[in-house]
Order: structure tokens, then sequence, then C-alpha cells
């Protein structure tokens, strides 16, 4: 296993990143943050968009209308609808059928199929695979259920859990939404995570000032950050709830980013620097009511996000990512 990742370093120096996303994006808006780091980062090959979660079709809707109005569309060869539990999406009303019906891909309904699909072939072609987890895990549960083996033959990063913090990096551990909406998937999924973006550093990432100004400056020039923009303005008077509004470093608004857990999540992948966080292994365990324990014994092994080494250098990094490609990315060998 130590062989395999080896070499999978050494390709990834050459050839880049393989990535699946799992992504709930259509309701908090952090999720569009990190899809538009993955499409500015030249060593990310876009793989598969998992839309996942309650309404899943709602989200596949939102993901091909933001890489339609990105001018990516082409960049995202499948587009996959996770497992259909009923529940409305905050975005619902900003992207319809005909949003869905224009994505140039794939558009398929078996989502579960479509992960196992992409670690076969990342497998055949012995190149590393990431699958990046940001929303309640259905779809990844039900590919670990039918193809157990694929845990071994690709790497899991997740953005879920509280460790020792809560809302906006205070407070005491809460059960984090992701992990709470569905236990049982998380039961499924947790054991297999190699790297976790936990509330307690993902809570406090907020992007303000001058970065936020430049962002602002950019977006005539950059389609992605254009578009991402457009989202988050039509998101801002939608949002239900005060977690992500109500930031660290202020409430959101037109001059301040919501809290973008997401994005610090996906900047966790391998093909950016891990400078800017301080990380630390820890034992996961998740109880009935989707608190996530960081010592629990006979606990999951993983690597964990655990409190901000560079903050400000980090969001400053990711605004130069966005705003011109590639600048940021960053190949850990």
């Amino acid at each position: 296993m130590i062989l395999h990742w080896i070499r999978a370093i050494l390709v990834l120096a050459a050839t880049g990143l393989r990535v699946v996303l799992d992504t709930d994006l259509g309701d908090d808006i952090d999720d569009t943050w990190a899809l538009s780091a993955l499409l500015q980062t030249p060593t990310v090959e876009l793989r598969l968009v998992v839309a996942d979660s309650f309404g899943a079709w709602s989200h596949a809707c939102a993901v091909a209308k933001f890489l339609r109005l990105a001018g990516r569309s082409s960049q995202v060869p499948e587009l996959a609808i996770g497992p259909q539990r009923v529940g409305r999406t905050v975005m619902e009303t900003w992207a319809t059928a005909q949003d869905l019906k224009a994505f140039p891909g794939q558009v398929r309904s078996d989502a579960p199929q479509a992960i196992i699909e992409q670690v076969q072939a990342a497998a055949r072609d012995d190149v590393p695979l990431q699958i990046l987890v940001l929303s309640p895990s259905f779809a990844l549960a039900a590919a670990l259920r039918e193809a157990p083996w694929i845990a071994q033959k690709a790497q899991i990063t997740a953005m879920g859990g509280s460790l020792w913090h809560g809302t906006n990096g205070t407070g005491p551990p809460l059960a984090e939404w992701s992990v709470k909406a569905d236990v049982a998937s998380s039961l499924e999924v947790y054991p297999h995570v190699s790297r976790l973006c936990p509330l307690d550093v993902a809570g406090t990432a907020q992007i303000d000032g001058a970065e936020f100004q430049e962002l602002l400056n950019c977006q005539g020039q950059v389609p992605v950050v254009k578009a991402l923009l457009e989202m988050y303005w039509a998101w801002l008077p939608r949002c239900p709830w005060r977690s992500p509004l109500d930031g660290p470093k202020g409430p959101a608004d037109h001059a301040r980013s919501s809290v973008i857990y997401d994005l610090a999540a996906a900047t966790m992948l391998p093909v950016y620097s891990s400078e800017f966080m301080e990380l630390r292994e820890v034992n996961l365990t998740i109880d009935s009511q989707g608190f996530t324990h960081p010592d629990g014994r006979g606990g999951w092994p993983m690597v964990a996000g655990v409190s901000w080494r560079r903050q400000m250098e980090w969001e400053k990094t990711v605004v130069q990512l966005l705003c011109t490609r590639g600048a940021a990315a960053k190949v850990i060998l």
C-alpha cells in the first residue's frame, strides 16, 4: 500500500491529480468556492462531479448552471446525480431543468456506479485519485457498500465534523451537518477518510478586505470569479442559516464572504501547500447523534486540520489562485 502511494505521488508530479467531487452545491455557497478553486488549478483533473444530499437533482441543476456561467462546462466530463432523497435546496429557483439539459457532458443517475468506474479507471491507469467529499456522503457510502475495494484505490478528503471547537472556531464541538445528516452513511465513509477538515479550521475560513476587493477587481477578466460572485449575490438573500452568514470577520455582505468551509477542505488536497494549517493525526469516532470524537478508543486514524498556522497567507493565496489560474497550485513532494 505504501509503495502504491509513493508511485502515485511521483505520477502526480508529472500528470496532476484526478479528483471526484461529491458536493451539495446549491445550498451553502462554500461548495461553489471549492469548485471554483478546483477549476482554476491546472494540476487538478476534475473527472466527475456528484451532486449529492437531499434534493440531489436540484443540486445537479445548480452545478450545471454554475459551470456554464463560468465557461467551464467542458472541463467536467461527467455529472452524476446522487441517491434521490426528498429535500428542498436554497438555490432551487436559481437553476432549472434547462440548465441541466444544457450540460454538454454525460449526466448520470447512477452516482455510486459512476464513482466506482472512476476509481477503476485510475487504478487501471496507475494514477492517484482523490475523492473530495463536501456533502452528506450518500453516494459514496452506497459505492463503498457495492465495491468496498475502492477505499484501497482512492484517497478520501472530507469537510466534516467538529473536534474541539464548533461554529466560527469557538464554543464546544457540535454535531456538524454533513455527519449528522445521515450518521449511517458517515459511519460507512469516515473509516476510509485520510484527511479531514473539521469546523475547528473550516469554521473560521472567510475572506474580506483587500483580498475580497481583488476578487471584485478581477471578475471582469476571470469568468470563474464572475460566476462565483454572481451566484454569491443571488445566494446571500436566500441563505436561511446564521452560522455561515455571521463569520468571525463579520457578517457576509458585498465586501466580505460568508464562512467558506468547503474551500478550506478543498485546499487540503495534495496539489496545494500544507503550510497553512496545523495538521494532527487523530483517531476519529462518530456517535449516534453525529458528534465526532478525535481521540476515540478504537477510532479511525486520519490527519485532521486542527488550527490555522498562517491563515492570512492562505486567504491571499486562494484569491491569487482564483484570479490568476495556476498561480497558487503547488504539488507537495
